[in-house]
């Protein structure tokens, strides 16, 4: 059985020192690589979605991590 990995992300407020629940990506990664670049592109993109002043005001920060799962669990 081959590894993929899915993408897990998650909005946190370092002043809050909380997170928002965890975001999957329904798209499967074949390799870590994949999955590392894709967090960190769908990261930016949500940053680049809020308000600049909330991401000021509550110093929001975006973390994720690539769960690795096996292709017969998918």
């Amino acid at each position: 059985m081959s590894m993929k990995f899915i993408l897990i992300l998650q909005i946190c407020s370092v002043l809050g020192g909380s997170c928002l629940p965890p975001i999957s990506d329904p798209e499967i990664y074949s390799s870590w690589l994949k999955c590392g670049r894709a967090g960190f592109e769908q990261g930016l993109n949500v940053i680049n979605s809020l308000e600049p002043e909330d991401i000021e005001e509550s110093r929001i920060y975006i973390k994720f991590i690539c769960q690795e799962v096996e292709s017969s669990d998918i």
